[in-house]
This record gives C-alpha cells, structure tokens and sequence, in this order.
C-alpha cells in the first residue's frame, strides 16, 4: 500500500565524489521494490547527471516520456518543454530532470529552486517517495533544495575530508534553515566497523551542538559490482540485486521505510499544501 504523506529524501554530500547519485539510484529501486512510487529527481541544476548514470539517452528519452507529469501555472507551450524530462527509469522508478537540454548551466538562482520546488505540487497524488539526488558544495540553489526535503541524507566516505566537509554543510542547514535530523550513510566502506569509525568522527565534530541530531543509517561496502554497475550505466540494483552493496541498500531502504515522515517546519518546502492540510 502506498502511504499517505509524501516522503522526501535529499541525499546531498558538501564533497564531490563520495558517491551521491548511486547512493541515490539504488535508493530509489531499493524503496521501489518495497512497492512505493518513486520519482528520482536530478537536483544538481548545473550540470546534472542521473540520466548518465542511468543510460537514459536522447534515443530512450523520446521512447520513454511520461505525458503525465503537468505543471500548474505554465503555459501550454512551457508545459510541453516541461513534460519532456519525466523518463520511465529502471524497475518503475521515475526519473525528472530540471534541465530538459542536459546542457550545463552557469550562475543558477535561488529563484530557480523555489520555482522547482512549489512546481512540484502537481506531481504529488503520483508518488509515494521523492528522491534528490543533490549537487556537491553549498551554492545557494543547492542548500535552497536540500532544506526544502522532509528528510536530509548526508553521504561521506572513508575519507576524513569528507566528514569535514559534511560538518560544514550540516551546520549551515542547522543555522540558517533550522534543519535539526540528518540520516548518515557512510559509502565505499572496507568494513562496517570503518563506517561507524567515520560516524564517531562526525558526531564528535558535532558534539557541542546540541540541537543537531544524527541517525546513522549504515555504511555501504566497496564493492567491485558496483563500478561494473557504473560501466555499463546501469542501477546496482538492475544489474546485481544480491551483493554485498546490493544488500545494504536494501537495508538502508527498509529502515527509512519503516520511519515516520516529519511534520511541516513552517519553510519552503516540496508539497507543503498538502502537508499542511495533511497535518490539520
């Protein structure tokens, strides 16, 4: 059965290369297997890339369009633009990508994000999950997505840099968007004892703020399948559904399905009309 609130996931990491968009993907099969309806939005605005990742081509896009997806307040001619970047995705999972050029954009604004955001209304009787999978740094565009989601992932690695850079990112989202809950997943991991090294490490940065709240989902394991995966551009999931990595997606899917979606916070954020009369 499908739930009623819409759970949003923005699954971000302030360092590029830690492994965000097969967190994302495989995310997103993962939940989609658990007969949810998925849609993976590409939320990196200037230079997005799941469609690669996922070998959606110009070929398959003009065979798998969805013309269900239709904006509120666009044009009959902006709507058609619009429709044109909902593909059908592996295993049911809906892919949306805001650029329908797949060109790279320079200098995107905040305005563009919000407009993305409060756009998104009328897609929300046709999903159960949404999924962003969110662009490296902290440009404002960026950080505008990321705190507009009911829930925030926050990736790291192995490497020490990367728990640094998440400490940044999750201190500005606590201090200028009041973001208290971040889930953490630890990728390309030797070992899960090495993933919850790295949570230590994050919490113990984070330690004298004590408003800031940090749920460890799990570590995903280094795993050969997962690069064989990328080669082919293909979903882990797709391609290898009983690997080792395979496996801790599933888990990590299963503990989010498991938890509540939060309330309104009282900011812009995805389908709030309908979380507000929900919350009523």
């Amino acid at each position: 059965m499908t739930q009623v609130k819409k759970r949003v996931i923005a699954v971000s990491g302030c360092k590029g290369g830690v492994g965000k968009t097969v967190v994302a993907v495989n995310l997103a099969l993962a939940l989609t297997k658990l007969s949810q309806r998925v849609v993976l939005m590409d939320g990196n605005l200037s230079v997005p890339d799941v469609e690669f990742t996922l070998g959606l081509d110009e070929e398959v896009k003009r065979d798998q369009l969805s013309s269900e997806f239709v904006f509120s307040g666009f044009s009959q001619e902006e709507i058609s633009s619009q429709q044109k970047v909902l593909l059908e995705g592996p295993s049911g999972v809906r892919v949306y990508t805001p650029d329908a050029d797949g060109e790279w954009q320079d200098n995107i604004q905040i305005i563009k994000a919000v407009e993305l955001i409060q756009g998104m209304d009328d897609l929300a009787s046709d999903l159960d999950t949404l999924i962003i999978d969110t662009a490296p740094g902290l440009a404002p565009d960026n950080v505008t997505l990321i705190q507009a989601a009911t829930e925030v992932m926050v990736v790291i690695n192995q490497e020490d840099v990367s728990v640094v850079d998440a400490v940044r990112q999750i201190r500005l989202l606590y201090q200028v968007f009041n973001v208290h809950q971040f889930y953490i997943v630890v990728n390309l991991v030797s070992s899960r004892r090495g993933g919850a090294k790295q949570f230590e490490k994050l919490q113990q940065y984070l330690k004298d703020d004590k408003q800031i709240v940090l749920s460890y989902l799990g570590a995903i394991p280094y795993d050969k399948a997962v690069s064989e995966a990328a080669f082919k551009q293909s979903a882990l999931l797709s391609v290898n559904n009983d690997c080792r990595a395979a496996r801790a997606f599933h888990r990590i899917g299963h503990q989010l399905s498991k938890l509540p979606v939060p309330e309104p916070k009282g900011r812009i954020e995805f389908f709030l009309p309908g979380r507000i009369k929900e919350r009523i």
